[in-house]
């Protein structure tokens, strides 16, 4: 059986190294990383479908976004 997963050497600061491993052990660094590389591909497809939106059918109004942000957050979150 294939293995679905592929090793690759990687270069990060080693401080940041510590602090993940502080956080999930050394033996959960490549789960942490794999996840962290997972979500940033996920927030970029979704950074990638909102420009998509705003080129087909343009930005949403100014008004329309601090009326949600208003009904979301409550209105003390909103700036007059």
């Amino acid at each position: 059986m294939a293995s679905d997963y592929a090793k690759v050497s990687v270069s990060l600061p080693g401080p940041l190294v510590e602090r993940i491993k502080n956080k999930v052990g050394s033996r959960g660094v490549s789960r942490y990383v794999a996840e962290a590389l997972e979500h940033e591909e996920r927030r970029q497809a979704l950074r990638d479908w909102l420009s998509d939106q705003d080129r087909e059918h343009g930005p949403v109004p100014d008004d329309v976004t601090q009326e949600v942000r208003r009904q979301w957050l409550g209105a003390d979150s909103v700036a007059s």
